[in-house]
């Protein structure tokens, strides 16, 4: 066989070590990262029963996520491709992979929702160390977003409190029928119109049906002028069959969709926290309401400090909630925020609360 012994003869050697650029944004994730403590990380992961131990890395997962992310890649199935092919991410994640399942399942988990919060005084604490933020004034603004839910799928407050009265007039007219005809109730007319009441008259009403059945099956076959036993079962079962499969049904119907308003005024049926409000992008000129949220940010020196979503559509109401979760609040001396925030109740709050205001 033959060997190569000429001496100094050029030779390309293979490198197979991964290199990023040292101003390469993946050392800049990379070293914030690894700045998290391990007990953070650790609780937020879901951990396997048998080796009490996390399925996956959550620095790599959260790496491999914050990259991505970066480079507008928001989908698992993107990022997972990016960990085979992408040489930076490579890098960073110690050329490991998992599956878009894995990938996915991380970034909707509620832990991972919490780590982010923990996630974010970490990162204001790493800015303030390396001098990048001032502790003179927090910037707090919002916009709006579109939810993704179908547009037309609103349901409308005043709508449903209209209905809701209609059937309750209709019940209320149904118990008067009752009283007309000798049927007999326990419960009081406003008491019936509840979905509470509604249950209670059927029940009645379905026992009256058996007590007629009774009576029915020891009459005659033939009566002269027809058996008013069996007239009477017949008027009940109709009111019967109006209350159990119209009235309760849409009482329930409305009762659950006046829960799911709270303080709003809409909701969507695909979104029930998604809110319809005007949304600024608006390509057909016509201010539609679409299903959206209220995204609140809070900023200094153009870093994102902290963030939270709200289903109001004004930004009034989500200045104290907002203010209260926020964890990294007392670093700052100064609160700024425009006249959209303005009431009397939010004025209030931040003299009683937070011992300062400042007029502009």
């Amino acid at each position: 066989m033959y060997q190569n012994c000429t001496t100094g003869q050029l030779q390309l050697a293979l490198q197979y070590e991964l290199k990023v650029a040292s101003d390469h944004i993946v050392n800049l994730i990379n070293d914030f990262v690894n700045s998290i403590p391990n007990e953070v990380l650790l609780d937020a992961g879901d951990h396997n029963k048998k080796t009490d131990r996390p399925a996956a890395h959550l620095g790599i997962l959260l790496k491999a996520i914050l990259y991505g992310y970066s480079r507008r890649q928001f989908s698992g199935r993107k990022i997972e491709l990016m960990m085979q092919k992408n040489l930076p991410m490579m890098w960073l994640v110690q050329q490991q992979t998992f599956s878009y399942h894995t990938i996915n399942s991380f970034i909707t988990s509620e832990k991972t929702a919490q780590l982010l919060k923990r996630i974010f005084i970490q990162f204001t604490g790493k800015l303030h160390e390396l001098g990048l933020i001032s502790q003179d004034a927090l910037f707090i603004d919002g916009t709006k977003i579109e939810a993704d839910a179908n547009k037309y799928s609103f349901v409308w407050r005043r709508s449903t409190e209209k209905h809701q009265a209609k059937i309750e007039e209709h019940v209320g007219e149904l118990y008067d029928e009752l009283v007309e005809n000798n049927i007999k109730s326990t419960i009081e007319k406003e008491e019936a119109k509840t979905i509470q009441g509604v249950e209670t008259i059927t029940d009645q009403l379905e026992k009256e049906v058996d007590q007629l059945d009774r009576m029915i099956e020891n009459e005659p076959k033939i009566i002269k002028g027809g058996s008013q036993n069996k007239q009477k079962r017949r008027r009940i079962k109709k009111y019967v069959r109006k209350l159990k499969e119209d009235y309760l049904p849409r009482l329930k119907k409305y009762r659950e969709q006046m829960a799911t308003f709270g303080d709003r005024n809409s909701y969507a049926k695909t979104d029930h926290d998604a809110t319809f409000m005007r949304i600024k992008e608006d390509p057909m000129l016509n201010g539609q309401l679409k299903p959206g949220y209220n995204l609140q940010i809070a900023t200094n020196h153009q870093f994102v400090i902290d963030y939270d979503i709200f289903s109001n559509p004004t930004d009034t109401r989500t200045l104290v909630p907002f203010l209260k979760q926020m964890a990294c609040r007392e670093m700052f001396e100064t609160i700024v925020a425009d006249a959209g925030y303005e009431s009397e109740y939010n004025y209030t709050i931040l003299i009683d609360e937070f011992n300062s205001i400042s007029r502009y």
